[in-house]
């Protein structure tokens, strides 16, 4: 909020800030989601284009700059970021891995479901299913696909990044979604690992 607090209207500032960052964050999913602190590598591209907001309104700092709809300025803020993100690999320099963040998530929620919730790994095991990878090409569809209003989708981003651990958030995630599957996938009956992926897409289409 410090950074903000120049503005007459800091929440309206604030609010196109999260904007871009939740873009960001499905537009380059395994390496730009939502961090600690990432708001400070955006904000100078906010304190440069930006002069004061209110909700209807931009007033950019460059007076021949026109824009039509406030969205356009948050475009060209977050097409100038994007490129600045990725060509100085700032992933790297908030999350220093190399491996894609879903699959640590999956990693974990596995051990999670394994140690805590034994009923649901057995299961799993009964289905040949012995890793969630099963569900990393949909992991991040779902958000658009399950959540299909609007408002729905950024009440559970602005959940996700008011949580105080933003990778506690997609763990728990993840085990919701295996739970709330675990009727359907109890019923299929499948001999081998690649026949229940088969049958898992095939229920997927159905529902």
């Amino acid at each position: 909020s410090q950074l903000f607090n120049q503005y007459s209207h800091p929440e309206c500032v604030q609010k196109i800030a999260f904007d871009i960052l939740m873009t960001l964050s499905f537009w380059k999913w395994d390496t730009a989601m939502y961090v600690d602190n990432m708001i400070v590598f955006l904000f100078p591209f906010i304190f440069s284009f930006i002069k004061e907001a209110t909700i209807d309104s931009i007033t950019p700092i460059d007076p021949n700059y026109q824009f039509e709809d406030m969205e356009l300025i948050e475009s060209e803020i977050f097409w100038c970021f994007d490129s600045f993100f990725e060509n100085n690999h700032i992933n790297e320099l908030i999350h220093p891995i190399k491996d894609p963040l879903i699959y640590s998530f999956i990693n974990d929620a596995g051990e999670i479901i394994s140690s805590t919730f034994p009923s649901i790994r057995s299961i799993l095991d009964q289905k040949h299913v012995f890793s969630l990878d099963f569900i990393v090409d949909d992991f991040s569809f779902w958000f658009a696909k399950v959540f299909v209003e609007n408002d729905q989708l950024v009440k559970l981003w602005i959940s996700c990044l008011s949580c105080s651990s933003t990778t506690l958030f997609f763990k728990t995630f993840i085990l919701s979604i295996i739970y709330t599957l675990m009727p359907e996938i109890e019923k299929l009956c499948v001999l081998s690992s690649k026949e229940f992926e088969i049958k898992f897409q095939k229920l997927k289409k159905e529902n």
